[in-house]
């Protein structure tokens, strides 16, 4: 599958922890327009990652908190 980034790779691990279980994002991309490209994965995707996966584990937490009730 081809998409805007020359290398795209999104892996979601799971930790047990005291009370319940910790999910974590590790999400690497390489934008195909070299050295500028670095520059604004930095400055603009690397916010935009911070938003969208903020917004998706409030979601989450949500969905877990009224299940479990």
């Amino acid at each position: 599958m081809a998409g805007p980034f020359r290398r795209w790779w999104h892996e979601h691990r799971f930790e047990a922890v005291e009370g319940g279980t910790r999910m974590t994002d590790v999400v690497e991309l390489v934008s195909p327009a070299g050295a500028l490209g670095r520059i604004v994965d930095r400055l603009v995707l690397t916010r935009y990652m911070a938003r969208l996966l903020g917004a998706r584990n409030e979601w989450l937490a949500s969905e877990l908190t009224h299940r479990a009730d």
